[in-house]
């Protein structure tokens, strides 16, 4: 999406072997504003990286990454 001004978010973590993990986003830090991205994502060894399928309109976002399970 050239022009469009929004953003795709890759992520990495320190992961563990055979374990799942789910992406939340917020604008802000507050409790009740987290939103689920994906809770889907099955780690890739010790470390993980995704590209959210999601694009964000917004500059400034804050991202959690939780073992599902």
């Amino acid at each position: 999406m050239q022009g469009s001004g929004l953003r795709l978010r890759t992520i990495d973590w320190k992961s563990a072997p055979n374990l799942t993990y789910g992406i939340y986003y917020s604008e802000t830090l507050e409790d009740e504003s987290w939103f689920e991205s994906d809770d889907s994502i099955p780690s890739q060894g010790l470390s993980t990286r995704i590209t959210l399928d999601e694009t964000f309109a917004q500059s400034t976002l804050f991202f959690q990454v939780r073992v599902v399970e």
